[in-house]
């Protein structure tokens, strides 16, 4: 009786579309961290110049509430490459008061392994509680544009761990222009400073 076991992954994928008589380039059909793209053929998307990847792990009860997770902030290289230029982990607000023992394993973790960023960035693991991280990493990543383009969010199953960051929810209240009875499922936020 063999000890390997069976890991089944689902992903999304879209197929770009070339217009007719074109044929399709070979590194477009193919994943990769290359945004050489940006210098824009008409038709291809344009990757954004930074990349926000993250990944969140969870209690196992019936909440499955935050933790702790990882990020790596990404730019790209002269090459069009993504290169990580900031790593960290993030923790539950509460993991320092509810669970001491987690909290010293993540900053052992933090004073023993460093970042894999090039020589000229920081080499430290950064150790930031769920807040920190939305206001000092991600809101700064998605919502104050470089080069004009926000980060481009990366995690593997974004949705839920997005969710996982989220502290509150509610209703939508604007309107959208045309159709007085659908919310367009936004809310204004305020981003501290």
């Amino acid at each position: 009786m063999s000890d390997d076991k069976l890991i089944l992954l689902h992903a999304h994928t879209e197929i770009l579309r070339c217009p007719k008589g074109r044929r399709r380039r070979k590194a477009a059909t193919t994943a990769s961290t290359n945004v050489s793209r940006n210098r824009k053929e008409p038709g291809e998307p344009r990757w954004p110049e930074s990349a926000l990847v993250i990944d969140c792990e969870t209690s196992t009860d019936e909440r499955q509430s935050l933790t702790f997770g990882f990020y790596r902030y990404c730019r790209a290289d002269a090459n069009g490459m993504y290169v990580c230029v900031a790593e960290g982990i993030f923790h539950a607000d509460e993991l320092r008061e509810t669970d001491r023992e987690a909290m010293s394993i993540l900053e052992h973790y933090v004073d023993t392994v460093e970042a894999q960023t090039p020589k000229d960035y920081r080499h430290r693991l950064r150790l930031l509680s769920r807040s920190e991280f939305m206001r000092q990493v991600f809101w700064r990543a998605t919502l104050k544009p470089q080069n004009g383009a926000s980060a481009l969010i990366v995690g593997f199953n974004l949705p839920f761990d997005l969710s996982r960051l989220a502290v509150e929810c509610s209703k939508a209240r604007l309107r959208i222009p045309g159709q007085a009875d659908q919310h367009s499922g936004m809310k204004p936020i305020t981003i501290p400073g």
